[in-house]
């Protein structure tokens, strides 16, 4: 009924307003009614006649759009669009048609913009063009979306130094679009002699650093979860780093025979263990009781490796590990203090023994509170935390340096990010004689020089200290933020400065 009063609404107004006109004449009743039922004999009948035959029509257009519809949602797109060409054949102007389609044609431009993606790296180039030819005809506006989506994907790479997945991304790039600027770009820069610079400096600083973290996993090999996290972080740094991936294999088959020793083992074998450790268990608290913390410690570690369930065992172990540490550095202090250096190295070697990332974190608060007391003008103060830092991390050979530069080089750093480039060189050329050969003050000078330079248009000297810095640090943020500035970046290492230094 309700499509049947919605076709009244066809009436047009001018003939209403005859009618209107017309029924005002007759002054009878009989012949009001006689010109009403005329009325709807010729106007309004009709309407009602056309209703079924309009809902007749409309049910096969609503039926194929819910079938194209269902045929979508199953990731059957070709017979989706088979459907809604069929409706937008009959009714060209359904919007829910023209929505449907537009939504279905953008998800397959997608589609085939990854399969094209696909097949260029298999090899298949052939196919892969086909792909981006028919992702292009469905939608210029999505194909050139996916460009964009890896573009910034290149650029990604680049930011998380890793210029090898940014050369690869840069390739598959200017396969979809040839002509494509941002990635044409990223071309010159990986082909400079700038980038290939930088590149093996960052090589050589991951393969140091992956050999450094090799070194600290064969000292955690008692603790083969530990030690294998630290070797994959190595071989993730330097893939190439033979002895650690030897080491790796070691601590997997460690584990692995380990797991399989635990599952042989038969019920009786478990119940035996778990009572052993309950056993070492009752003798650490003894012991512990007793304040003997270091054979507290050596039953509570027995009972933790008899039975791994034993949670409270692994606590207390922990506990007793940081109480002993606490009381080693202590005595390690007051010989430093009092000139006994190498009974003082003895103290904290034994407290690495018992909880080596308390000594480690112990020697950075240190060196941070150095930086504070030397801020505030306490330097007898500042000079115990330097040596006392140096002794629990012998690479704090030169804490005093790094420390007292500390508070320069935080004021010259916001300095620098905020733009203001020359007030940060006064405080950098001022530190660099109180602190002559630090790093940290280096770098940020070189870097300092290189904004200097690049404000005057001056792209060879720019070039000169970013290399400058790249080799004191080829790992540091700031380095890679120059890379965002792209255009300006290709300014200081375009080919002019390359053939002027020929």
């Amino acid at each position: 009924m309700t499509a049947k009063f919605i076709q009244l609404r066809r009436i047009p107004s001018s003939a209403v307003i005859v009618c209107h006109s017309l029924f005002s004449g007759y002054k009878g009743k009989a012949q009001r009614v006689l010109f009403l039922a005329g009325f709807f004999l010729v106007c309004v009948l009709p309407l009602f006649a056309q209703a079924p035959a309009m809902a007749r029509d409309a049910a096969p257009k609503d039926k194929l759009i819910e079938k194209a519809l269902v045929e979508y949602r199953r990731g059957n797109t070709p017979n989706a669009l088979d459907r809604i060409y069929k409706v937008l054949e009959k009714y060209p102007k359904n919007a829910r048609a023209i929505d449907l389609y537009n939504q279905i044609n953008a998800d397959e431009a997608k589609r085939l913009c990854r399969a094209a993606e696909i097949y260029f790296r298999n090899g298949e180039t052939d196919l892969a063009r086909a792909k981006i030819g028919d992702s292009r005809a469905l939608s210029v506006d999505v194909f050139l979306s996916y460009v964009e989506e890896k573009v910034i994907e290149a650029k990604s790479y680049l930011a998380n130094q890793n210029p090898v997945m940014c050369g690869e991304s840069v390739a598959e790039i200017l396969f979809f679009d040839p002509r494509n600027n941002e990635a044409l770009k990223l071309k010159d820069l990986l082909g400079s002699s700038f980038f290939k610079e930088l590149y093996n400096s960052v090589k050589r600083e991951k393969q140091k650093l992956s050999s450094r973290k090799y070194l600290e996993a064969q000292k955690l090999s008692s603790n083969p979860v530990k030690a294998l996290a630290l070797a994959n972080y190595a071989l993730k740094l330097d893939p190439s780093n033979a002895p650690a991936a030897k080491f790796r294999k070691k601590m997997l088959n460690k584990l692995a025979k380990e797991e399989e020793s635990g599952l042989d083992k038969s019920e009786k074998q478990r119940a035996k263990d778990k009572h052993r450790a309950t056993v070492y268990f009752l003798k650490a608290e003894k012991y512990y009781k007793k304040r003997k913390f270091e054979k507290a410690f050596k039953y509570f570690e027995k009972a933790a490796a008899k039975d791994p369930s034993l949670e409270k065992a692994k606590k207390m172990k922990d506990e007793t590990g940081e109480l002993i540490c606490t009381a080693e550095l202590s005595s390690a202090f007051g010989f430093l203090a009092s000139g006994k250096k190498r009974a003082a190295s003895r103290c904290v070697k034994k407290a690495r023994r018992y909880d080596p990332a308390m000594v480690a974190k112990k020697a950075e608060e240190l060196i941070r509170e150095a930086g504070k007391l030397t801020a505030s003008g306490d330097k007898k103060g500042a000079g115990i935390s330097f040596q006392q830092a140096s002794l629990l991390n012998p690479g704090y050979e030169d804490a005093k340096n790094v420390a007292g530069a500390s508070a320069e080089t935080k004021e010259a750093w916001k300095l620098y990010r905020a733009g203001n480039y020359a007030r940060c060189d006064d405080i950098i050329s001022s530190a660099a004689r109180q602190y002559p050969g630090n790093i940290e003050i280096m770098f940020l000078g070189s870097m300092n020089s290189a904004q200097l330079a690049l404000d005057k248009g001056d792209f060879l000297e720019t070039r000169k200290f970013l290399l400058r810095a790249v080799k004191l640090k080829p790992l540091h943020g700031e380095v890679w933020d120059f890379f965002n500035r792209m255009d300006e970046l290709l300014n200081i290492l375009g080919y002019e400065p390359e053939r002027e230094n020929e």
